[in-house]
């Protein structure tokens, strides 16, 4: 070996990259100076001083790709064994993302059974605890089982309760969320946490845990008192807002001006929910609760039909619209064990440009692209409908509903999670007639 090739060799002696690449670049590096080898002696210093420049770069590259590639792969580890990401909401599933669930790994055995905590995560509405169960017989005929405990905070005793109905399978195999449904908004900010489980499967034990936990802080309470109205006397008020980095909670009274039925099989009354990015992009959010203090299905004319609308938050964005809306469902009723069940008719079109799925207006693809986390779908619409087709494969094991939209010159951009090529999709929407309240519009920001 040379002077050269030795100079060469001890710029990397000190340098973590993969030994294949590492030897690939030196390699490289070594033919490209033997090629020089006899020329003038007063260019080796030239040549060298490229060469080692070129090889710089080189090994900055492998660096970089390397420290990347790494980063990348401990984020999709995270998320793969994140149980809250697996089974949590949207919201929760960005807070996972955001590292912003903390890891607790806490084992508890007694009578031959183990109870895994995995994770915690606390704001101003929700406490997430993630955990798993191994022992439990699941070669008995009865798949579900339930669990009793007593829970503090802070060395006080906030209650005993019971949680029924959790299939034992799923609590070994991907596990769960525990069901802690309190007011944390009382909670201090940093918190000591003892959670004493008494009873599983009617087995008498003691599985105990205990963990400090630090409160995600943020918490917007306003008052909003806001009411539209439109020209054949329906109104919409939002009485209040509250949001959380997890959750918006939203009080609202509706009055319409002629007898309804909310929630029957075949018509709902619902809401859609954007937030809306400075660049004018309106990210989708779904109501995923709603209660009321009304007790009948049918909402009488000019009466006040008041809702808590509970809402996670999957971006985290202040300014939202809230719409009200109306659907009445084609379908038929069919058969079930719990009681009443309908089956909503289906209109469905290929996965594919030019495509049409007709409702009361038409919905024509007219554009498909595939980026690399998204797929992305240019609908002509005769309106700005704000909903938009289920991209679906036959058995709906997959079902990828739009996250945002924008539009943009004649079409309506809606952008999906990215749909994998492998799989053999459609598009799919459930046949109705779809009242949208436009002129009862609300919007209200909470920053």
């Amino acid at each position: 070996m040379d002077q050269m090739e030795r100079n060469i060799k001890s710029m990397v002696d000190s340098v973590d990259v993969p030994s294949a690449k590492l030897e690939e670049t030196v390699n490289r590096s070594l033919q490209i100076a033997k090629k020089q080898n006899n020329r003038a002696f007063n260019r080796r210093q030239n040549i060298f001083a490229s060469i080692a420049s070129i090889f710089i770069l080189a090994i900055g590259a492998l660096l970089f790709t390397s420290f990347y590639q790494n980063e990348v792969g401990k984020q999709s580890d995270v998320l793969e064994k994140s149980i809250i990401y697996q089974v949590g909401d949207d919201a929760l599933k960005r807070m996972v993302e955001e590292g912003k669930v903390n890891n607790i790994s806490l084992v508890a055995e007694d009578q031959g059974i183990r109870v895994f905590f995995e994770e915690a995560y606390l704001d101003n509405n929700q406490m997430a605890v993630s955990y798993r169960i191994d022992g439990l017989d699941l070669s008995r005929g009865d798949i579900e089982t339930s669990i009793k405990w007593d829970y503090f905070i802070n060395g006080d005793l906030i209650g005993h309760h019971t949680f029924g109905g959790l299939v034992k399978s799923d609590l070994f195999y991907k596990g769960g969320i525990f069901p802690l449904h309190y007011d944390t908004s009382i909670f201090p900010s940093e918190s000591e946490i003892k959670i004493q489980i008494t009873h599983i499967d009617d087995i008498e034990g003691n599985w105990t845990f205990q963990f400090p936990i630090v409160k995600n802080d943020e918490h917007i309470v306003k008052n909003i008192n806001l009411t539209k109205k439109d020209l054949f006397g329906n109104e919409f008020t939002i009485n209040q807002a509250e949001l959380s980095p997890t959750r918006l909670l939203v009080d609202a009274t509706t009055k319409f001006n002629f007898t309804r039925n909310l929630f029957s099989g075949l018509s709902q009354h619902r809401f859609v929910v954007v937030a809306i990015g400075e660049d004018d992009e309106m990210h989708l959010e779904r109501v995923v609760s709603s209660g009321s203090d009304f007790r009948d299905e049918i909402v009488k004319h000019n009466i006040p039909y008041n809702e808590a609308m509970v809402i996670p938050r999957t971006i985290n964005i202040y300014k939202y619209k809230i719409i009200p809306y109306y659907v009445q469902y084609n379908g038929k009723q069919v058969p079930s064990y719990s009681g009443e069940a309908y089956k909503w008719d289906e209109i469905t079109a290929p996965f594919e440009t030019g495509s049409v799925l007709q409702l009361d207006s038409m919905i024509k693809v007219a554009k498909i692209e595939e980026n690399k986390n998204s797929t992305v779908i240019y609908y002509e619409m005769e309106e700005e409908f704000p909903i938009f087709p289920i991209i679906v494969n036959n058995d709906k094991t997959i079902e990828l509903e739009a996250k945002s939209y924008k539009i943009e010159n004649d079409y309506i951009k809606v952008t999906y999670p990215k749909v994998n090529s492998k799989d053999s999709v459609h598009l799919l929407m459930y046949d109705g007639t779809y009242n949208f309240y436009k002129d009862l519009a609300i919007e209200i920001t909470l920053k």
